[in-house]
């Protein structure tokens, strides 16, 4: 009868934390904040890394062409143009990162599945702990009452 309370308790434990760990993420589902709290920290900051360039080729190119630009400098803006103009032109490297909804259906895995088998496995391992210690406690139990009954004979 013990076990059986211990296994309800432990599922009910197990079943509402995922439900407390979205209420506490849901705005709508948690009371007003305390205004004695701190403020929100920000969000996180975000680098877009496809930005366009500030100078492009043509801006250089312009620069170089007009009559207050010394020789030299001509010379380096000329330089730059082109770098800028090889650089655009090189396909920029893959780091890996493609949202979901561009993988073809074979590479996506779904979530909810193996959420639910490592809930389904952590439970069964918890239970078949409290079985393996219940057996082991009904044969502790035994022993002390063999021994209590030859302790009496004596």
């Amino acid at each position: 009868m013990r076990i059986a309370r211990v296994l309800c308790a432990l599922f009910v434990a197990f079943s509402c934390v995922p439900a407390v760990a979205s209420a506490q993420r849901d705005p709508a589902l948690t009371a007003q904040r305390n205004p004695s709290l701190p403020p929100e920290g920000p969000g996180p900051l975000y680098w877009p890394k496809n930005e366009p360039p500030a100078v492009t080729p043509a801006d250089l190119e312009r620069l170089s062409r007009e009559p207050s630009v010394k020789e030299g400098m001509r010379r380096q803006l000329r330089e730059q143009a082109e770098q800028l103009r090889l650089a655009q032109q090189q396909p920029r490297p893959d780091d890996g990162f493609r949202p979901v909804s561009e993988l073809p259906p074979e590479d996506r895995l779904p979530a909810a599945p193996m959420l639910v088998g490592a809930y389904v496995f952590v439970m069964l391992a918890l239970f078949a702990y409290v079985v393996s210690l219940s057996r082991r406690l009904n044969a502790v139990s035994r022993d002390i009452v063999r021994i209590d009954a030859q302790l009496k004979q004596r």
